[in-house]
């Protein structure tokens, strides 16, 4: 009840207006909601439609008009979330669903903490203090655009079940072991990794805290809870990597790895918003720490505390069970802290890798490893109520309340991280009520932006007020690239191509363009307006459907503007796609190519692998132009010979790209 009373407090009044409202950082707000809009609304259509979450199938109201492929593999692979959040929108709807979880997350990571420090101090009052510090530190209060996050309670079972491994070494507690591990990878895909590492790092702990003589006891069941365990994270990657869900994953570098990566730093200075925070806000905004993911204090109250722990277990001060939880907990204290750090640092002037960098060859899409605070503020937790518990046995019983009391105070004093106005109601906007009465086709909201970039999803948490199919919703890859390809509302091939895909109506809203989105334009010829407010403009496609044709497959990103936008292919074979509205397309397919440094040839192929034509292209931009057949929509595979060839080593620039031909303008003339 305190846990609960607590989260009420925090998101008030959420409570009151479940299906209405959110509780986000301001900032996040801001910018229309961020991830958390794209959830509700992802969530809503998979209800809405009757969809299995944990099957292929498409949702029609995105990505018009082929529809938004369901990431099932990836469902499967977070199956414990999925569930609660699908049985939570199938009775109350998916914004209240998604609130719920939140509040959930709060009282289950308190009620999690207390349990298993009750299991090992016994003490109801010390363990309340770690659950409400564990449950309600400044990272879960923030990170809420990101519900998972919320739910730290997943680890807090991996390690009490490891310390049943211990205490127990039998195969069935080992299996037990397995399964909190796979709830915990489980639970968001964002915690295999730190679920994956805190696993192995504590089970080779405990195996080694057996000694010679307990290890062929303990390891059956430790070899048991692993197999279970990795086994199914295997399997998840299997299905992840046969899945049709498109390119669904966004890759990173070093450079960006180091730069979201956690500074020590971080970890000591209070956050802006705590009581003893507002003094650094300005520092904290200098050093560009203010982020959802750049909030990681943990409290000075907390590593104090885990201090007398950490000296309690070494000094041999603890009962056997807490000596194994401090052993376990300290050495997830300093994996997930190495894990979080940058991956190379200079120690006396030499690069040592640290942990991030293994881990970024491995699977070089990871990102945002300072994530790796929740498994450590879980690790301090623990230590610190068991340096609490073993100040309050110390001392006299009157200066052991004494103790308690003042940690009681300074605790919630040190980690409160309340905003004010956290709680925001969703209105619909005016401008949807212009769609005349029984509109068909599909809608586009613009700016379209690319789905690498940071934006909202207000284009499909709306759809909603209109019913209609978006074009918008796509993930990265062929979709995505067809889409950004229309981007231009003033390119007087855009309005055409629009009714080719069912596009009938256009919403504007320039105020949601902004670093990494492109300004969409003014419309022009073939659009006509139907009305404004202060959120967008609304027009209606006019144009007859145009065929039109964009770069699909292997190309690097658009460069020059308007019709002179070319785009260079990056391998040896790419792919462009046709669109036309009719059953039997006849006519020529043509664009603008020239070769890079040299002459090549371009032989080009229908998507029944008959060969078109074979076209020889020199360093000066020419016409390709080949007859094609086809109904509705094609590919053409362009095999380019010879491939690509790298620009630095050719011109000694720093682009370290490969290149071979570019296309410009793509177009499809009927007959």
């Amino acid at each position: 009840m305190l846990y609960v009373a607590t989260a009420v407090y925090l998101t008030w009044p959420l409570v009151t207006e479940l299906g209405s409202s959110t509780y986000l950082f301001p900032s996040i707000f801001a910018r229309g909601g961020g991830d958390l809009t794209g959830s509700i609304a992802h969530l809503r259509e998979l209800v809405e439609g009757h969809h299995n979450p944990f099957g292929p199938g498409r949702i029609g109201d995105f990505n018009a008009p082929d529809g938004l492929e369901i990431r099932w593999a990836l469902n499967v692979a977070s199956f414990p979330s999925v569930i609660l959040l699908y049985a939570l929108a199938l009775t109350v709807g998916s914004t209240a669903a998604m609130n719920l979880f939140i509040l959930l997350g709060y009282v289950a990571s308190g009620l999690a903490m207390f349990l298993f420090v009750r299991r090992l101090t016994g003490h109801v009052w010390v363990s309340l203090l770690a659950g409400w510090a564990f449950a309600f530190y400044p990272f879960a209060v923030v990170t809420s655009e990101h519900p998972a996050f919320v739910h730290g309670w997943p680890f807090v079972l991996v390690a009490w079940r490891v310390l049943e491994v211990w205490e127990m070494p039998t195969v069935r507690n080992g299996l037990w072991a397995g399964a909190a591990t796979i709830l915990a990878a489980a639970w968001t895909p964002h915690y295999l990794v730190l679920a994956g590492v805190t696993y192995g790092v504590i089970t080779a702990v405990a195996c080694f805290g057996a000694g010679p003589s307990g290890l062929r006891r303990a390891l059956p069941a430790h070899a048991a809870g692993a197999v279970l365990a990795f086994g199914f994270v295997l399997l998840t990657r299997f299905l992840v990597a046969v899945s049709p869900a498109g390119e669904t994953f966004q890759s990173t570098t070093l450079v960006d790895l180091a730069s979201t990566s956690a500074k020590p730093l971080m970890y000591l200075i209070p956050s802006a918003d705590t009581l003893f925070g507002a003094q650094f806000r300005n520092e904290l905004a200098e050093r560009d720490w203010l982020g959802v993911e750049r909030t990681l204090y943990v409290g000075w109250s907390i590593l104090a505390l885990a201090a007398i722990g950490t000296a309690a277990a070494l000094a041999k001060r603890l009962g056997r069970l807490e000596t194994r939880a401090a052993v376990l907990a300290l050495a997830a204290a300093v994996t997930a802290a190495l894990f979080a750090a940058v991956p190379e640092a200079d120690v006396l002037g030499l690069t040592v890798k640290l942990p991030s960098w293994f881990v970024f060859q491995v699977t070089p899409g990871v990102r945002l490893l300072s994530r790796f605070v929740i498994p450590l503020m879980a690790a301090l937790c623990v230590l610190a109520a068991l340096g609490l518990a073993t100040l309050v046995r110390a001392l006299p019983q009157r200066a052991g309340w004494v103790a308690l009391a003042i940690a009681t105070v300074l605790v919630p004093l040190d980690l409160w991280n309340r905003f004010p106005d956290r709680t925001h109601t969703f209105e619909t906007p005016s401008i949807y009520r212009a769609l005349p009465t029984g509109a068909s086709g599909s809608l586009a909201e613009y700016p379209l932006r690319s789905v690498i970039g940071v934006g909202d999803y207000l284009d499909l948490f709306n759809q909603q007020a209109h019913g209609l199919p978006v074009l918008n919703g796509y993930f990265r890859g062929p979709e995505e690239r067809r889409a950004l390809a229309l981007g231009g509302l003033d390119d007087p091939t855009t309005p055409g191509a629009l009714a080719t895909l069912g596009v009938r109506y256009v919403l504007l809203t320039p105020s949601r363009a902004g670093p990494g989105v492109p300004d969409a334009g003014v419309p022009r010829a073939g659009f006509r307006r139907l009305g404004g407010d202060t959120y967008g403009t609304l027009f209606r496609v006019t144009a007859s459907p145009k065929p039109f044709a964009y770069q699909r497959d292997g190309f690097w990103g658009p460069e020059g503007e308007g019709a002179a936008r070319y785009q260079w292919a990056g391998e040896g074979t790419v792919r462009l796609e046709v669109f036309a509205a009719c059953k039997r397309c006849s006519g020529r397919l043509e664009f603008t190519s020239a070769s890079f440094a040299r002459p090549r040839v371009i032989t080009l192929f229908d998507e029944d692998g008959r060969e078109l034509d074979v076209v020889p292209v020199g360093t000066s931009p020419q016409l390709v132009s080949v007859p094609l057949e086809f109904d509705g929509r094609t590919l053409v595979e362009l095999k380019i010979t010879p491939g690509p060839q790298q620009i630095s080593e050719t011109t000694g620039s720093g682009d370290p790209r490969v290149i071979s031909v570019f296309v410009q303008s793509p177009r499809f003339v009927l007959r």
